[in-house]
């Protein structure tokens, strides 16, 4: 065997060597790339099988209204984030009354809806222990026409007490039921475009019976005003009564002052008092022969 025949052989036995070391590469490449997909298609899988059925709403659902078919519909969630009061079958919430209005794509739970067996309307929206009063306040200041369904206000009342009328936060953050008989945004929207902002509408607030008891007397004996506060807005704020010598800074008893004639001195002329808030200005008058200087 000559020398070119030996290089030969090794330039073949090489080339083969490549060869075999770039299947082997190519093999193993394959397998890493077989078992990503199959990884990949097992997370897939496990995602779909770890979803939960949820009804949500379709479209606005306003309380007090029964629910229909068309207004739900089907989605997967994740368990982890699904409500645990929820159902899954559309059939099992249509006829059921929203306890409180829901957007498109809530979720409708069980604790957003009122008990089974309540009747449509108002009574389906009260929860048990509370009460529902209704308030003419055409004639007294509330919101400037502009309350609506859901919104909540704190009550003012102004009555007669012993310093003379006074002014005090009787109740806060209370739930307004209902607008002029309309329990939707939408209906006293439409219904009243004109009127708003021009009277003050008959206002249902949600109640506990003490302070139905209080409101109603406040009506009678007094004049009532409603004060519109944020939804998210829950804070109470401590606050006193007001009167007029509070808006005046004027706290402290004043007696009046009289003018008392001084016939020995006729000429000397003629006080007044101008008073400015807290500030008193005394202006002399020139009196004239034979003019009273008393009052």
């Amino acid at each position: 065997m000559g020398r070119a025949d030996v290089y030969r052989q090794r330039a073949v036995l090489g080339f083969g060597g490549v060869l075999a070391c770039a299947a082997l590469l190519l093999f193993g490449l394959t397998e890493v790339f077989n078992e990503q997909d199959a990884r990949m298609a097992r997370a897939r899988a496990e995602a779909v099988v770890h979803t939960v059925p949820v009804v949500v709403a379709s479209t606005t659902l306003y309380p007090g209204f029964e629910i229909r078919a068309e207004d739900l519909e089907i989605v997967q969630m994740d368990p982890e984030v699904a409500p645990a009061d929820v159902s899954g079958t559309v059939g099992q919430l249509v006829g059921r009354i929203p306890a409180e209005r829901m957007l498109p794509r809530d979720p409708v739970r069980e604790a957003r809806l009122a008990s089974f067996g309540e009747s449509r309307g108002l009574a389906a929206l009260i929860p048990n222990g509370l009460r529902a009063l209704s308030l003419d306040l055409r004639n007294a200041p509330a919101g400037a026409g502009f309350l609506l369904p859901g919104d909540r206000v704190d009550v003012h009342v102004t009555a007669s007490a012993d310093a003379g009328l006074e002014s005090f936060v009787l109740l806060e953050n209370v739930a307004v039921l209902a607008v002029d008989g309309s329990m939707t945004e939408e209906t006293r929207q439409s219904g009243e475009k004109q009127s708003i902002g021009k009277q003050s509408p008959a206002i249902t607030l949600l109640l506990t019976p003490e302070e139905a008891v209080k409101a109603t007397h406040a009506h009678r004996e007094g004049v009532v005003a409603l004060a519109l506060r944020s939804r998210i807005d829950l804070d109470q704020v401590a606050t006193t009564a007001v009167n007029m010598r509070d808006l005046l800074g004027r706290n402290e008893v004043i007696e009046p002052r009289r003018f008392v004639p001084n016939h020995a001195e006729p000429n000397q002329g003629r006080e007044m008092f101008i008073i400015r808030g807290p500030d008193v200005e005394t202006v002399t008058f020139p009196v004239t022969e034979g003019e009273s200087v008393g009052l």
